[in-house]
């Protein structure tokens, strides 16, 4: 729990993180009206969630997918609480490669969710099957980030264009930011994290 407040404190005090944050925030402005359906995987704190709600049609759907209980009960909780009686979200608190959804949707946001996981490339695969023709997709991850919960490893910014563009994705936009105010050549040669993040759509 303490976790996910401070990554929730970290998307406005962490200039990196308000920078995705602000992303997705504007790309959701402009697509809001095109949206009917919306997948949240890994929700964390609720911030994205309740945006997304914000910005598209009163009666789209959400579909919001967490393996943590605590990251459910928080996202739920923020959700009662800036939006009382909103009842068009679906939650799921389970793994999310056990999850079989029949649908597909407009848009989908996967929040700094693939260093979390053993072969992203099978949960990116899984989202591109989600993810409607016409739809988009936010994901965020990192570069040089190490940390005990983070059990796969990018060490550079092109090995993550190069997976998202093996499952299927074209990077409309992206944002790379490294945490440190230095010359990328010393953020590589030192391997200093580098906070990453991209508007997807199919190829």
């Amino acid at each position: 729990k303490s976790y996910m407040i401070g990554l929730a404190i970290s998307q406005f005090l962490w200039s990196t993180h308000y920078e995705m944050f602000k992303c997705l925030v504007d790309t959701l402005k402009k697509r809001g009206s095109r949206i009917r359906s919306y997948l949240e995987i890994g929700p964390g704190h609720g911030l994205f969630l309740n945006k997304a709600i914000g910005s598209m049609n009163p009666d789209a759907k959400s579909t919001v997918v967490d393996i943590s209980s605590t990251s459910m009960e928080i996202t739920q909780s923020i959700m009662n609480y800036f939006r009382p009686g909103f009842s068009n979200i679906k939650y799921y608190n389970i793994d999310m490669l056990k999850l079989a959804l029949d649908e597909k949707y407009d848009f989908i946001t996967m929040g700094e969710v693939l260093e979390h996981v053993n072969v992203p490339e099978t949960l990116l695969g899984k989202l591109h099957d989600l993810l409607n023709d016409d739809g988009r997709a936010f994901v965020s991850t990192c570069v040089d980030c190490p940390a005990i919960d983070h059990v796969y490893h990018f060490k550079h910014v092109e090995e993550i264009r190069e997976m998202l563009r093996r499952c299927g994705f074209t990077i409309e936009e992206e944002r790379v930011l490294p945490v440190e105010n230095l010359p990328m050549e010393e953020i590589v040669a030192r391997k200093i994290t580098i906070n990453y993040c991209s508007i997807l759509r199919k190829q």
